[in-house]
């Protein structure tokens, strides 16, 4: 089928980089539920993970990695008994460690095996990927300068990265990793049907000494593409024009202005959410309570909540209980609004049902994947795992952390120590 595809670019510089990508709602088969619009929004549920593709050959063994992808598919069958279906992984960035996905005929092959190994049974749904600093390097040199090395030219604009779609110069070994899509290194996926807008940002130009790790990960690229300056520049450009992408489609609109409009931002930085979300409600038309913006990230390797939830903004208009209140104040039991959830507290010396903070998260750190590193972080210690989105019944979404709670082992039995380059950073 023919695609159709819109192109973002800065209007600033004739050298500013255009993002290319299919634009039809549902571009990439995200298999929805069907029913009246609440009954999809109950039925829905997506994971996030990030720095979670560990540089290993081996294909199976306990360790960290491994117990997280357990932990998804124990909550997946959980989640389906209860009639919820799984729609997509986010995946944050740093899925192939330590310098990017390796060519197919040097280690690449391996590292799609690892990715269909672990996580079989989670792969027959879309991934949306976002690229982190261990997936640009020396794996993957023409990742940052396509030019040098063009695969795919579409107006005048080269693509030469393994990690990208196959219509963009990129490559999948068969099967599920087909699934697997990147279909430029900025780009926005519509769900229509969740009134749901999924962008896959680059924002790399905040760390562009550390690609590939450290400096040790990046030389061939250096010497390839002309040195660090132009390293800067065209990651530069690269970031500018994913913010561009989101004041662009911000000011769009949603596509039902009578719901609230829900968007999920893929990046891999922290303390980059807040000023991409102001990006956007900076050019949407919607009032702020009408949009409801979650940011999934990594990086550091952990799982934490970089800002939790706002209060719900109108408990009166929306006939729901609000924070610290009783869900039996009026006589008739009226539930918590989004957000939050009735736990029974003692006041006083009376029961009470109240409506407290759920573990509901905007801004989600989920970087403690289990791809890196070990030493006594997060992910290590107890704070492996992923993120959970789900959609409220009457609108908005909730994001949940999970976390296996119990220490692992970094690497699996067997593991070479030479595998795929190691710049640990």
């Amino acid at each position: 089928m023919d695609r159709k595809f819109l192109v973002f670019a800065l209007t600033a510089s004739a050298s500013a980089y255009t993002n290319n990508f299919p634009t039809e709602d549902n571009a990439f088969g995200v298999k929805v539920p069907t029913g009246d619009p609440a009954a999809i929004r109950n039925s829905s549920f997506a994971f996030l993970i990030a720095d979670y593709g560990l540089a290993t050959s081996v294909l199976t063994g306990d360790c960290c990695q491994q117990e997280v992808a357990d932990l998804m598919r124990s909550k997946k069958t959980e989640l389906e008994a209860q009639g919820k279906q799984l729609l997509f992984v986010g995946a944050s960035g740093d899925n192939f460690y330590w310098t990017g996905l390796n060519p197919p005929d040097n280690g690449g092959a391996d590292q799609w095996a690892r990715w269909s190994s672990v996580y079989d049974g989670l792969t027959d749904v879309p991934w949306f990927g976002a690229m982190g600093n261990h997936d640009y390097g020396d794996s993957d040199v023409y990742a940052t300068c396509p030019w040098e090395g063009s695969r795919v030219n579409i107006d005048g604009q080269d693509y030469a990265s393994n990690q990208l779609d196959e219509d963009k110069g990129g490559y999948r070994a068969g099967g599920n990793t087909v699934n697997y899509h990147m279909p430029d290194f900025n780009y926005r996926v519509t769900l229509n049907a969740l009134n749901l807008e999924i962008y896959g940002l680059d924002q790399n130009k905040v760390d562009v000494r550390g690609i590939g790790g450290d400096s040790s990960g990046h030389v061939q690229v250096d010497a390839t593409c002309g040195g660090v300056s132009n390293l800067y520049s065209h990651l530069q450009e690269v970031g500018d024009a994913g913010e561009s992408l989101l004041a662009e489609s911000a000011a769009m609109g949603a596509h039902n202005a009578s719901e609230v409009r829900n968007v999920l931002i893929l990046q891999h930085y922290p303390d980059v959410c807040s000023g991409l979300a102001d990006t956007f409600t900076g050019s949407a038309p919607e009032a702020d309570e009408m949009m409801d913006i979650r940011c999934a990230f990594g990086h550091t390797h952990d799982t934490v909540c970089e800002l939790q939830a706002h209060k719900h903004p109108n408990a009166a208009a929306d006939d729901c209980t609000a924070e610290d209140q009783d869900t039996y104040a009026s006589g008739a039991h009226v539930p918590c609004c989004p957000g939050l959830e009735e736990n029974l507290v003692n006041q006083d010396g009376d029961y009470r049902y109240i409506c407290q903070a759920a573990n509901d998260c905007h801004y989600s750190m989920n970087g403690a994947g289990g791809g890196c590193c070990g030493g006594g972080d997060g992910v290590s210690i107890g704070r492996a795992g992923f993120g959970l989105l789900t959609f409220n019944e009457h609108g908005g979404m909730f994001l949940e952390q999970i976390t296996t709670g119990t220490e692992c082992e970094m690497w699996p039995a067997g593991h070479i120590e030479s595998d795929f380059d190691r710049h640990q950073v």
